[in-house]
């Protein structure tokens, strides 16, 4: 082909994209006109371009993608490009370009043959096919074979297997259609690397052409390893049925992940074969030992020993019954009759005994049980035949996963006999930690809260949801091969985000740095139980979605019936429920949504009491003290802090020479200078908003604080009514508020629709109309307008929610507090306090514990010092089997 031609061709083609978009016809612009943009935006010097290999002008396409460039680059926005940039070279006789502007198109066929003879591989046609073939390394085998048709499609073959549908080859068109195809096909067939499998393993394969798995599938593959190179044990090689063929040329090792990941098997099924040719029978070998296995044993072995074993029944029942003669004989030689009232006196002596022990004991079948099985450890010589009842093995993992050095000195100590601790791992781990619901922890919570058998109002239950802070960094799992610390919030999710990164060009993925826990919590029952786990960075309202609605769906297939979502009065939490506004009443919030699983059920949402407790305790608090961000007015009265400051300052009498009793003992300059971690306290909050400062807010008699006065009891009365914890709580309270509800007709429900809520709602509109104000200016007047959109969703939904759950069978009364998120907060606590000093455990981490804990059950006891008031629950005493780790074995399986 002519240099001419060539010069020619290059005229009508992009200096970058190298596309035959540039008209000779129309206005043409020169690529050196645009040589200071290229430069700053592909870092491509265009003044050392030669005229005989580069094309001297720019395609309509790139030359508009740059003045896009350059307007963006003027107003200071992002800049960013598309373009893929051709590597031009120097003429030659198979020049692509020359080919298009003379006409003269090299057939593939002899672009492959010419392709060929350059890199040494041998071709012939024949009945009108072109064969090229290589050999393996210093072997007559053929290794690589490929047939190009006469129609100009393609067949390769890699050691007899058919690849021209791998990956590999993907790019290239099953029919050639120019000669850079052909040329491509030959340097991509002929130069990728080929798997060489596992090599070593001859004795394993034993003449042998497949390798079968257990269940008498193919696993793998026996091939001729055809090398002189290699020793001469090494005649053949082991592929994995599921080897690629092909390897990267730039990775180290000549071998796939596939069979990397096969060799594994290898070496077990080696070393068993090893093993059994160590116990091979010979003039000099003894027999083995009792603790070998029986399948590293011959045939000859095994006969033996159960020849020897038989022996040994032999002696031992010929000695046993040498034994019972001469016990009989003893006891007749020295036994003594007794009396019908010595034998009295005899057996009253051990009945006091007894009575004795059990004065000691007490009622506790706790530490009965304790007695009873460190009395059987005691007697036990070999502490591997100890079967510890279910009961210590959870109160011993929780002990382990409280302090792992504290549970050793224990143990060590000698004081007790506790199970060791590799024990413990086979509970702990009884399978892997996984993001999101793992299958074999929904069938845990399913075998030992016995959820086929219980009854059917018994299986109500809340789902609460809330997030809990992590260290955030990367963490490398053996186990899995994974990186964990990524934000995982699903697929859906995942997806969503993944596609929103690359619409902004970023392709790094977050690192969480929050734990979303999933908790399900019985009502009428002491269910809590952590089901699932996101790690996430914050997760907004639409990835909460995709995270809860799964969760009901699992629980929905355990049995279970999820009645109502508990979180507390997040912005993203709000507007999860918000939704469901296909379901709102007019002039109320979303509150429920209909149930997807129960007929003719709603789904409610409440928003957790204790967390709007405090966000009303931070509103007032904020009216004229702190940040001074509202100014509470109602009934042309102000209610400020400062009024509790006068009130606690006039309560301790300081300034008086005897300052006498005090009403608001309790209440110190914790309850009223907070501080970020005292905020946090529920007790804290729940105190200054009580009966006790509202009477003595009366007590001091000022008309001013009358407001001030029916805010606190409102707001004192509200809490109590949803935050009935037990059966007894009103007694010693000396609260009726605090009474179970035992019916739909309860007359706390009518004060909270009737009164509080009106109480609400006439606040906002005396404050929205305050004339001579701003919107802004008339809402610091009232509470915060998310504090009142919980309270009113948490006052309807739990109406409703209760009515309905006192209206089914079996249902005698109802607890309020089981309906808030005391529970998860409780764990959160317990996995802070997991692993002593570490309060913020990473992702890994909490997988762990999140398995410890569903194991250790009731034995886990959160701190006292916590956000919350742990209740006391009984200890879990039953001897439900708990699941273990299940050891992997393999064998070898012959043809």
């Amino acid at each position: 082909m002519c240099e001419k031609c060539h010069r020619q061709g290059l005229l009508t083609l992009c200096r970058l994209c190298g596309s035959n978009k540039v008209d000779l016809n129309t206005t043409v612009y020169e690529a050196s006109t645009f040589t200071k943009d290229v430069k700053l935006a592909l870092d491509i010097d265009l003044t050392t371009d030669n005229k005989d290999i580069h094309p001297p002008y720019l395609g309509t396409c790139c030359r508009l993608k740059f003045r896009k460039w350059r307007l963006n680059k003027n107003n200071t926005k992002k800049r960013a490009i598309n373009v893929d940039v051709v590597q031009w070279s120097e003429h030659t006789d198979g020049c692509r370009t020359c080919q298009e502007e003379c006409g003269h198109v090299i057939a593939p066929v002899d672009a492959a043959k010419e392709a060929a003879s350059k890199l040494g591989i041998i071709s012939w046609t024949e009945n009108g096919c072109t064969v090229f073939i290589s050999h393996s390394q210093g072997g007559t085998t053929v290794q690589r074979h490929l047939l190009i048709k006469a129609d100009n499609s393609w067949a390769a073959r890699v050691y007899g297997v058919d690849v021209s549908h791998h990956n590999s080859l993907g790019f290239i068109p099953k029919c050639l259609k120019t000669s850079d195809d052909a040329c491509k096909l030959i340097i991509e067939f002929f130069g990728i690397g080929i798997c060489v499998g596992n090599l070593g393993f001859d004795k394993v394969a034993d003449g042998k052409k497949v390798m079968k798995g257990q269940r008498g599938e193919v696993v793998g593959t026996v091939r001729d390893a055809s090398n002189p190179c290699l020793s001469p044990a090494t005649c053949v090689t082991i592929l994995s049925s599921k080897c690629t063929v092909f390897v990267d040329n730039g990775k180290q090792a000549p071998t796939c992940r596939a069979c990397m990941a096969y060799r594994s098997t290898l070496y077990a099924l080696r070393h068993q074969l090893e093993s059994k040719q160590d116990y091979a029978p010979s003039t000099q070998s003894t027999m083995p030992t009792s603790k070998v296995r029986n399948d590293y044993m011959t045939q000859e072995q095994l006969r033996d020993k159960l020849k020897n074993v038989q022996q040994e029944r032999r002696r031992a029942l010929a000695e046993n019954a040498a034994l019972k003669d001469k016990i009989a004989e003893l006891y007749k030689k020295e036994s003594v009759a007794l009396d019908s009232e010595q034998d009295s006196l005899v057996q009253q002596a051990f009945q006091d005994v007894h009575k004795d022990a059990e004065k000691y004991v007490g009622e506790s079948e706790a530490f009965k049980l304790l007695l009873q099985e460190q009395r059987k450890a005691f007697e036990t010589r070999d502490g591997r035949q100890i079967r510890w009842h279910p009961a210590i093995i959870r109160l011993c993992i929780a002990l382990y996963n409280k302090s792992s050095s504290a549970y050793s000195l224990l143990r060590n100590s000698q004081f007790l006999k506790l199970p060791h601790t590799t024990t413990l791992k086979k509970y702990m781990q009884f399978t892997a930690p996984q993001v999101g619901f793992n299958p074999d922890v929904l069938q845990f919570i399913q075998n030992d809260w016995d959820l086929d058998n219980i009854a059917d109002f018994k299986k109500n239950v809340t789902l609460v949801f809330d997030e809990v802070k992590l260290k955030a960094g990367l963490v490398y799992a053996k186990s899995s091969g994974k990186i964990i610390g990524y934000t995982d919030l699903g697929p859906v999710s995942n997806e969503m985000e993944n596609f929103n990164k690359r619409l902004q060009d970023e392709a790094q993925p977050e690192v969480a740095t929050q734990m979303l826990v999933l908790m399900a919590r019985g009502i009428c029952t002491p269910m809590r139980v952590p089901i699932g786990y996101f790690p996430t960075k914050s997760a907004s309202s639409h990835q909460l979605y995709f995270c809860i609605w799964p969760a009901v769906e699992a629980l929905n297939l355990l049995g279970l019936k999820v009645r109502a979502f508990v979180a507390d009065g997040a912005s993203w939490n709000r507007k999860f429920f918000s939704h469901h506004v296909l379901h709102k009443q007019p002039g109320r919030s979303t509150y429920y949504t209909p149930h997807p699983f129960l007929r003719n059920q709603r789904l409610y949402f409440i928003c957790d009491v204790p967390h709007l407790i405090k966000t009303v305790r931070n509103n007032w608090e904020n009216s004229g003290f702190n940040l001074k961000s509202r100014n509470l007015h109602f009934r042309h009265q102000d209610i400020k802090w400062t009024q509790l400051l006068d009130l606690w300052k006039w309560d301790r009498g300081t300034d008086r020479t005897s300052p006498g009793l005090r009403m608001m003992n309790r209440v110190g300059e914790a309850h009223l200078y907070l501080t970020p971690s005292l905020r946090m306290r529920v007790s804290l909050a729940s105190q200054v908003l009580s009966t006790t400062v509202a009477n003595c807010f009366k007590l001091q008699g000022k008309h001013d604080t009358k407001a001030t006065e029916e805010f606190i009891r409102m707001m004192d009365k509200f809490f109590d009514c949803l935050n009935v914890k037990s059966m007894g709580q009103w007694f010693t309270s000396n609260k009726d508020d605090l009474k179970p509800y035992e019916k739909g007709t309860d007359e706390r429900f009518k004060w909270l629709l009737q009164e509080f809520l009106p109480y609400l709602d006439e606040w906002e509109r005396e404050a929205m109309s305050t004339p001579g104000l701003s919107r802004s200016e008339c809402r610091k007047l009232c509470l915060s307008e998310q504090t009142l959109e919980g309270l009113r969703i948490t006052v309807m939904s739990f109406v409703e929610l209760a009515q309905d759950l006192l209206g089914e069978p079996g249902v005698d009364y109802i607890l309020s507090d089981k309906l808030n998120q005391d529970a998860l907060e409780e764990w959160f606590s317990l996995a802070r306090g997991a692993g002593g000093s570490n309060s913020n455990p990473t992702a890994k981490d909490l997988g762990h514990i999140h398995l410890n804990l569903l194991v250790a059950g009731s034995n886990a006891v959160a701190s006292t010092r916590g956000n919350c008031h742990n209740q006391k629950r009984k200890v879990d005493l039953s001897d439900t089997p708990l699941p273990k780790r299940k050891i992997k074995r393999t064998t070898l399986f012959e043809d």
